[in-house]
Formats: C-alpha cells, sequence, structure tokens
C-alpha cells in the first residue's frame, strides 16, 4: 500500500479552491474524491463547500480557453484536464486526461449539469445533453493567456517542491524515478552522483526528460 499526502489548513484550502490563480488544489478537488474525516459538522461542511466551489473555478477557468463550439461532457472534462496537466510538470500521457473523464462520467455529467446556474455565460445546456462554449475569440485569448502564465508558475512551483521533498523524507529520488516510470514506462537510472545532489542532478535530469517529451 502507499499514500500520498499533504498536510494543508482549512483556511488555505478553501483559498485554494475560490481564489488561487493555480489549479493545483481546484484541478485535483473538482474530481471525485471522499472526505474520510471530519471534526465536526462546521469542519464538514466547509470542507463540502470548498469541494463545490473547487467544481465551479475548473469550468470557469477552462471552458473560455475551448473554442466556441458544442461538446459533450467528456470532452470537456477531458480538454480541461489536460489543460491543467500542462500546468505542472507532469509524466502522465494525455490519454490520461481521457481515462479519468470517461471513469468518472457519470459524476462529472451531474457535476457539470449542477454547477451549470454558475456558469451562465460561458456554458449552456442543450436539449441532448451537450453544451454550448459561450467563447468568443477575445475571451478564448485571454484565458489562453492565463494557462500560459499558470504553465510557467505550475513549473516554477513543481521544481521547488521537488527540491523541498529531497529535503523532507528519504528515498525521495527513489520515488521520483518510480513515479516517472510508473507514468511512462521510462526507467530513470539513479546514479551515485544524482543520489548525492539530488536538487542539482534532478535538475538536469528533469531537462533530459523535457527534451524527449517524457514531461510535459
Amino acid at each position: 500500500m502507499r499514500a500520498k499526502y499533504a498536510v494543508i489548513s482549512t483556511a488555505d484550502f478553501e483559498r485554494g479552491a475560490q481564489v488561487w490563480f493555480h489549479s493545483y488544489i481546484w484541478a485535483r478537488f473538482a474530481q471525485p474524491s471522499r472526505l474520510l474525516y471530519a471534526r465536526d459538522d462546521l469542519a464538514r461542511q466547509r470542507i463540502y463547500a470548498a469541494l463545490a466551489h473547487s467544481i465551479v473555478t475548473f469550468l470557469k477557468a477552462g471552458v473560455p480557453a475551448l473554442e466556441a463550439a458544442t461538446l459533450d461532457v467528456e470532452e470537456i472534462w477531458t480538454r480541461c484536464l489536460m489543460l491543467t496537466y500542462a500546468a505542472e510538470l507532469r509524466a502522465e500521457r494525455e490519454t490520461r486526461a481521457r481515462h479519468l473523464a470517461q471513469a468518472n462520467l457519470n459524476a462529472f455529467t451531474r457535476l457539470t449539469e449542477m454547477t451549470s446556474p454558475a456558469l451562465t455565460g460561458i456554458l449552456e445546456k442543450q436539449e441532448n445533453g451537450c453544451y454550448r462554449c459561450l467563447t468568443s475569440p477575445f475571451t478564448q485569448r485571454q484565458a489562453v493567456r492565463r494557462w500560459r502564465l499558470r504553465r510557467w508558475q505550475g513549473r516554477i512551483l513543481s521544481i521547488l517542491r521537488l527540491a523541498k521533498a529531497t529535503l523532507t523524507f528519504t528515498n525521495s529520488v527513489d520515488y521520483a524515478a518510480w513515479k516517472i516510470e510508473r507514468h511512462t514506462g521510462i526507467r530513470v537510472e539513479i546514479t551515485p552522483m544524482l543520489r548525492r545532489h539530488p536538487i542539482l542532478w534532478g535538475l538536469k535530469v528533469a531537462r533530459q526528460l523535457l527534451r524527449r517529451g517524457v514531461l510535459r
């Protein structure tokens, strides 16, 4: 069994779901998740509200970057998820977004419909269950620029997180290599120099993977 976890305050989680520019929180928690424990009803309601805001923020940020067209729910979520993947140093292939959209299609269909009243002027539901993206060339250009900024911001933040991880817990180099191989099939050789100087040599390895298209 493996578990990946992070510790974050409730206040930061709420801000991350609503007002953070980068998609780090709201892109993850727009997807189905489960609350295993809450201290009390107030904490539970705050988390549920933040999860709801994550879905609204996710669609408000992603849909304007799509062209004006009628799309089904699977296509909308696939393409919006791809935007969020591009905003980080991701090892996942583009097919990962499609898989997530297909595996959670019933949930995404229900969530999109429930969120649609908050998306007036962005999405318009059609009789066939699809949605028309109410995007103009101007709003699309603006949205694309914002996602470019998120991409650069995300790369910097990802590098800083990886650097911090090497100083925070043991076997961080092995974990990073395992994650890359798990998602891409590419094996990263862990040299003595990489293990001894994980930050400096890790940047070199990351650049090589970016050139090969393994990381995007």
